[in-house]
């Protein structure tokens, strides 16, 4: 509703800023009102749908599952490919929040289900979730490999382990969580069969880009193209990440983002308490919170951060004990940052 509300309130294509974005959508004839559903990421993966991987290309830098999942399904080919991307990305977040909705209730109760799934709407970011970005299929995988771990069938568990390294670059950190529960000597073969499906799912990220690119790490030197140049050398680099935190710019910016930062230290203090749900919960929380935020030096951090599951159930446990009149201010808070950020990105402004 608010975006519809958006899309039609707001002036036309910003064409300056559209020119920022590479590659474009469509990619002749100039920038169209679908193109506002296509800039930043959600490009680079219509592109590598429509083309592949090839040498020199910044779009390398992007994982592979989502553009073969657009490609698979006829989208990147249709003329209205930022459309429907959109709703596939729409869908899959739909079917994560049934499927957590189920899971959480189960063990925790079905009033913090509820205060979850309002969590995850009021994440600053999670417009994300809705555009074709790959957030939203990660989201699903993590989904699927959470709740498939506690069923009979653990098949599901096995495959999201396989797919999550070629959705999203913290996939691979997910592996934390069965070493975690190897070495505290649970269900060992299980978690020996999970931890060698992450790599699998690894090694075939890296065969995709040096069968298209002739090198296996196309993907990482991409990254120089790209502002900050994200680097894992960066975690080598304790001083410079203390500095670019504390580079304060404006609210919402590529490299100066208060936003970015609140949402940093908020994840930050969350994950004790993951851990104390689950040891394995705050093993990867740690990994998927200090990783991105230091090899990008906070870059997106806000939108990295939505797929952190664990750190989102404990404020649903919070909230879940909290009275109204927060819950209308945490509400209304989130509108007024969504609705701004919805506006930006529509503009072809920064907003992830």
């Amino acid at each position: 509703m608010l975006l519809t509300i958006l899309l039609w309130l707001s002036p036309g294509p910003n064409n300056t800023a559209f020119d920022n974005y590479e590659p474009h959508w469509p990619e002749r004839g100039g920038v169209t009102w679908q193109s506002r559903l296509s800039c930043m990421d959600a490009g680079h993966y219509l592109w590598i749908a429509q083309h592949g991987y090839s040498p020199n290309n910044p779009s390398n830098a992007f994982y592979p599952l989502w553009p073969a999942v657009l490609k698979v399904l006829g989208i990147s080919s249709s003329p209205n490919a930022p459309i429907f991307a959109a709703l596939t990305a729409f869908a899959l977040w739909a079917w994560s929040m049934r499927e957590l909705y189920q899971w959480i209730k189960k063990r925790f109760g079905e009033p913090v289900a509820w205060s979850t799934l309002l969590v995850f709407l009021l994440l600053p970011s999670s417009i994300f979730f809705w555009v074709g970005f790959t957030e939203s299929l990660f989201l699903a995988l993590f989904v699927t490999y959470l709740t498939s771990l506690s069923r009979a069938n653990r098949i599901p568990a096995l495959l999201a382990a396989c797919l999550l390294p070629l959705a999203r670059p913290v996939g691979i950190c997910l592996a934390v969580i069965p070493l975690v529960e190897w070495v505290r000597g649970r269900s060992r073969s299980f978690q020996s069969m999970t931890l060698v499906c992450f790599l699998i799912g690894f090694v075939t990220y890296l065969s995709i880009l040096r069968a298209a690119t002739g090198d296996f790490f196309a993907g990482f030197h991409a990254q120089q193209y790209f502002i900050n140049s994200p680097s894992l050398s960066h975690l080598l680099e304790p001083g410079m990440v203390v500095s670019q935190f504390f580079r304060f710019e404006e609210l919402h910016s590529p490299q100066g983002s208060m936003l970015d930062r609140v949402m940093f230290l908020g994840s930050l203090a969350l994950i004790v308490p993951a851990s104390r749900l689950r040891l394995g919960w705050g093993a990867v929380c740690l990994a998927i919170v200090v990783i991105p935020a230091s090899t990008n030096w906070f870059l997106s951090f806000s939108r990295f951060s939505m797929v952190a599951i664990p750190l989102w159930v404990v404020v649903g446990i919070r909230m879940a004990k909290t009275d109204q009149f927060f819950m209308r201010v945490a509400v209304a808070y989130s509108l007024i940052i969504q609705g701004w950020l919805w506006w930006r990105f529509l503009q072809f402004q920064w907003a992830s």
